[in-house]
């Protein structure tokens, strides 16, 4: 624990916390309290946030093995049944009792390499404002989201796979310029704003108006979702990149949803799934598409 900051250059460090595994605690000095994380080899196994920074958390390369809490559940349930990650202010992130994140910052969030495998009951990657991330391998088990912001997440490269969240990556804005995301949700793949209109345990109320965007620019992106595969309580945009979405089943969610519009002037997007709530891209589009539905359910490895 460093009040004003923690570094580390290299070395290999193995933490075994009731509470947090590495943290900073200035709250009076919004210039101090960063963790900044330059290599090394770390296993880091913590009973609350297992890397937790008061203010930003900086991490430019080094191999991260990490558990926090119990981990990620067997099944993850819907949050009205659960009490972790309730914390929406700065102030929150002090308490230690109901945090289980594993990488969390009250400010900034900035990876540009390295090797993550994080197996978290609450957040993976958790931050109140701003998440970037420009490189790095992440292999991620979740109890709650693999990668949350309260205002935004942006992607410039890299490799994420998340294998088990209940929403994937979640911001009120999310851009997405580069790398390759793989994801499975048992609710929303993509949500920005609020999952389930405000589901997201972290996800201030206010964020949930509608103001948010989707924005893809480049990338491969995969979405295996039980809710929304690309959620925007706002709008979503693409001008790039590889999108394949395997939707959900239940009539109730569709592999897209947006309340503004989806204007899509370049890029490959197939989205699959449930048609009871279907939307396609705006109609002001200036690349075209298709919108098919079947009149009945088919079966599993029916040729289209």
């Amino acid at each position: 624990m460093g009040r004003d900051l923690v570094a580390v250059k290299e070395g290999t460090i193995q933490i075994e916390a009731g509470g947090d595994g590495i943290k900073s605690t200035n709250d009076e000095d919004t210039s101090k309290g960063t963790i900044a994380l330059e290599g090394g080899t770390y296993d880091i196994t913590s009973g609350n946030d297992a890397i937790q920074s008061i203010a930003s958390l900086w991490i430019t390369d080094g191999t991260y093995t990490i558990k926090s809490g119990e981990g990620s559940p067997e099944t993850i349930s819907n949050h009205e049944e659960r009490m972790p990650g309730q914390e929406t202010s700065k102030a929150a992130t002090t308490t230690e009792s109901e945090s289980y994140k594993g990488l969390k910052a009250s400010v900034d969030i900035a990876i540009g390499g390295g090797s993550f495998t994080i197996d978290s009951e609450d957040d993976a990657v958790h931050s109140n404002q701003h998440v970037t991330l420009a490189g790095g391998e992440f292999t991620i088990s979740t109890g709650d989201d693999g990668v949350h912001a309260d205002s935004s997440v942006a992607t410039t490269g890299g490799k994420i796979d998340i294998t088990k969240s209940y929403e994937g990556i979640e911001g009120k804005n999310i851009t997405i310029e580069d790398g390759e995301i793989q994801l499975t949700s048992s609710d929303d793949g993509f949500n920005v704003a609020g999952g389930n209109d405000a589901s997201g345990m972290d996800m201030p109320a206010a964020a949930a108006e509608g103001s948010g965007t989707l924005q893809i620019n480049g990338g491969y992106i995969s979405v295996n979702a039980d809710g929304d595969g690309l959620d925007s309580n706002g709008s979503i945009s693409m001008t790039d990149g590889v999108v394949i979405v395997n939707g959900p089943t239940e009539n109730m969610n569709g592999p897209l949803d947006y309340d503004s519009s989806f204007n899509i002037t370049g890029g490959f997007i197939v989205a699959v799934g449930s048609s009871g709530m279907s939307q396609s891209h705006s109609e002001d589009s200036s690349q075209t598409g298709v919108l098919m539905t079947y009149p009945e359910m088919q079966s599993p490895g029916t040729m289209i």
